[in-house]
């Protein structure tokens, strides 16, 4: 069943009031609500079933966009941005998954979504 936009929106929050490593917040949260989209990444992702028939398919992806807006002069190595990013977004997927059984939902990590 879908989720109401209130236990969405509840969701969403939960997952943005997460703790960060090194305080970047470096992630950004994708919901793709496409069926063809899904269809597409699904294929992408050793065909896994989960993404095209789940109610809800959010990705949580490291993103340092805003980070290089607020301040281009800081430039990490490439393995501290893939730690903080890798933590930072199973950081916020936990929270978000967390805030979801807290509601009675349940859910499922996917993590062959890489290209």
């Amino acid at each position: 069943n879908p989720l109401t936009e209130e236990q969405r929106d509840a969701i969403f929050k939960a997952a943005n009031q997460t703790s960060s490593f090194s305080l970047l917040q470096a992630v950004s949260i994708i919901r793709i609500t496409d069926q063809e989209l899904r269809k597409k990444v699904m294929q992408l992702s050793v065909n896994q079933p989960y993404i095209e028939e789940a109610a809800e398919f959010w990705i949580f992806c490291a993103d340092f966009n805003r980070d290089h807006q607020i301040a281009p002069n800081v430039d990490l190595e490439y393995t501290e941005y893939l730690l903080i990013g890798s933590f930072d977004a199973g950081l916020m997927a936990q929270n978000a998954l967390t805030a979801a059984e807290s509601m009675g939902l349940g859910g499922v990590y996917i993590g062959a979504v890489r290209s």
